[in-house]
């Protein structure tokens, strides 16, 4: 049974007046996918029929999640105090911004979805239709994740993220710049038609910190509180309380 949501004009229409860059918009579904406690995302570029595609293993939408895409902005990711995955990495995406977002790019939405409890689930979405159908259906081939795929998308985008800038910046956007042993990304890979697919992640090292930064807000008292943790006597490790937020205040403060 295929169900139909709308979504106000005005919605779309004051979201998508805010993005700046299409590579925004595929970070922003890279970054849903991580949410999502995906091990692996492919990302591919199609030329051949301009078309766009992110898929992950992550735990793929809920029905829940499948409602909530009518009213952007509504997420239930950071609620209760939480703000990381079962990964141990923060929530970072939206995910009714970043598929609104993809308009700005293409004129059609194709969603597979699979969540181990609320089942598969097919999402079509057209731009000028101002909302998206949805579809539960039965495959026994698919595991949990998703794959999104945006069509028709406008040639002039698909040539500016095929560019190497693009992908340079992609690749930076991308990558974990962490120590690897803290924390563990997905494997993250792009593919340019039919060409090899390409990792975009590579590994840094860093120099041991100078110091660690600790800092808290006390809605009650309003005060904010920031504090300086090192072993170096040279820095300051007692807490700095800001009560008055003004400039001259902060400027003092900081001195």
């Amino acid at each position: 049974m295929r169900n139909s949501l709308v979504i106000e004009a005005s919605s779309i229409t004051e979201l998508l007046g805010t993005v700046g860059s299409p590579l925004i918009v595929i970070t922003e579904l890279i970054k849903n996918a991580i949410d999502a406690s995906a091990d692996n995302i492919s990302i591919t570029y199609n030329r051949n029929n301009n078309s766009i595609t992110v898929s992950d293993d992550g735990k793929g939408f809920s029905l829940k999640d499948i409602l909530q895409l009518s009213t952007p902005g509504l997420s239930n990711k950071k609620r209760n105090g939480n703000l990381t995955n079962e990964k141990g990495r923060f929530y970072t995406g939206s995910k009714g911004l970043g598929l609104l977002s993809v308009f700005s790019l293409c004129d059609q939405l194709h969603i597979q979805t699979k969540n181990e409890l609320s089942g598969e689930y097919i999402i079509n979405w057209a731009k000028k239709e101002g909302g998206y159908l949805y579809e539960k259906i039965e495959s026994t081939h698919l595991k949990n994740g998703t794959t999104i795929t945006l069509n028709n998308v406008y040639p002039q985008v698909m040539t500016l993220l095929t560019s190497e800038s693009e992908i340079r910046k992609l690749r930076q956007i991308s990558t974990y710049l962490y120590k690897h042993e803290s924390i563990t990304m997905p494997n993250i890979t792009l593919t340019i038609d039919n060409d090899t697919p390409i990792s975009l992640l590579f590994k840094t090292n860093f120099l041991p910190m100078l110091y660690d930064v600790s800092f808290w807000f006390n809605s009650k008292t309003g005060e904010l509180t920031f504090q300086c943790i090192s072993d170096n006597k040279n820095i300051n490790n007692k807490p700095v309380v800001i009560s008055s937020f003004d400039t001259i205040r902060i400027e003092k403060i900081m001195e």
